[in-house]
């Protein structure tokens, strides 16, 4: 029987989104024993549960060595990607509520939870009917995991301007927070990101990690917004600021 890419996209996209937003691990299919991480994928309420279980025997996912049956995502790029595809989907046709999405992406301070900043990015960048509201939970994780260059300039500006700024100056913008991922045993280590806009509405983004007890570790994204990305430097900066 042939299934549309398209569907089979969808039902991707839906176990994805389920996936993160719920902190599983993966899915375990049938014969499999299901736990916590790895929920059976036929209790999901889904329009075609047949469908969940073949896009399962894709190489969108992967077995994994926890248990007999269980697999999960082949990638955390890639699940970010159709997890806000298929929500989009859903919010711009479906009409699912933003706000419902929002909630369950933020926590209670209305500021995207460090392990969905990719999923939000994504949305952002997918989600046009909504990008502002979108934008304004989390400016900084829109330009270090998505795609700005779709963006219109206003746009590109509302993210700059709802950055947590630690200096402005004209079209440059200066931020300086601490990284979650990368601390040390003399503390976190700090993430400076500086952006410069110009009269066309093009960025270039420079993102420096400052190690505590570490020498610094420097890496630039120039022309990140207005054209194709370019190397940002030393693997080490790529790593951290990309996967923060």
């Amino acid at each position: 029987r042939h299934v549309n890419m398209e569907a089979q996209l969808d039902a991707a996209g839906f176990l994805c989104a389920v996936q993160l937003i719920s902190g599983n691990v993966g899915y375990t299919l049938t014969g499999g024993t299901s736990s916590n991480d790895f929920p059976d994928l036929g209790e999901l309420e889904y329009k075609n549960i047949q469908l969940l279980y073949e896009v399962c025997q894709t190489k969108l996912f992967k077995s994994q060595p926890t248990g007999e049956n269980q697999l999960a995502p082949v990638h955390r790029l890639i699940a970010e990607y159709l997890a806000a595809r298929y929500l989009t989907y859903r919010i711009d046709n479906d009409g699912l509520p933003i706000g419902r999405v929002l909630a369950l992406i933020t926590g209670e301070d209305g500021i995207v939870v460090s392990e969905l900043r990719g999923l939000s990015a994504w949305l952002a960048a997918l989600c046009k009917s909504h990008r502002r509201a979108i934008i304004e939970r989390d400016p900084l994780g829109v330009i270090l995991y998505g795609d700005i260059q779709v963006f219109a300039t206003q746009e590109k500006r509302f993210v700059l301007e709802n950055l947590p700024l630690s200096e402005a100056a004209g079209n440059s913008w200066v931020v300086s927070i601490e990284h979650p991922r990368f601390v040390t045993e003399n503390g976190a280590s700090r993430l400076i990101v500086k952006v410069a806009l110009d009269e066309n509405g093009t960025a270039d983004i420079s993102a420096h990690l400052i190690l505590r007890g570490d020498l610094p570790a420097t890496g630039t994204i120039s022309g990140f917004v207005g054209g194709q990305r370019s190397p940002m430097g030393p693997k080490k900066t790529l790593a951290s600021s990309r996967s923060m």
